[in-house]
């Protein structure tokens, strides 16, 4: 429980630095302000149960035709799905939260390539951060730091 607790805390931190993020980036078209942590809780619920859900049944439905594709081919159709299950899940954060959009082409297109680009950040660095997530949690409660330290 412990792990989960940690892992659903820091990527809802990470969360909120990127829904950040977007609204700086794209400060005329979309206005998170206050609504950061709930979006946040949003997105990081996506994140976790619902990518990977939709991930997959976009990935059955194209592994049909696999045969039929070059390599090329298929890392446009593997970004293709990426980018789709991305705007899926900024089209709920949006609709479900406070996060104020104006403007089509710009929130529709922008928001979910970074959100993309967050995505392949935290992949990258999710075992570092969770690492120290886990070090703080164990310290906050008044355990050792880490498993090493001697009480």
């Amino acid at each position: 429980m412990k792990t989960w607790v940690v892992r659903l805390f820091t990527l809802w931190a990470f969360n909120v630095i990127v829904l950040l993020v977007i609204a700086l980036v794209m400060d005329q078209v979309v206005a998170v302000g206050w609504s950061a942590p709930w979006a946040a809780l949003l997105l990081t619920a996506a994140t976790v149960w619902l990518r990977p859900v939709m991930r997959r049944f976009f990935q059955k439905r194209a592994a049909g035709s696999v045969h039929k594709r070059t390599k090329v081919g298929e890392k446009v159709l593997q970004l293709g799905i990426v980018l789709l299950v991305a705007l899926i899940v900024w089209v709920a954060v949006v609709l479900l939260s406070g996060v104020n959009t104006s403007g089509w082409i710009s929130w529709w297109v922008f928001p979910p390539v970074i959100l993309a680009v967050a995505w392949a950040i935290w992949d990258a660095i999710a075992a570092r951060v969770e690492a120290k997530g886990q070090e703080l949690y164990v310290k906050a409660l008044g355990g050792p730091a880490s498993p090493d330290a001697k009480p």
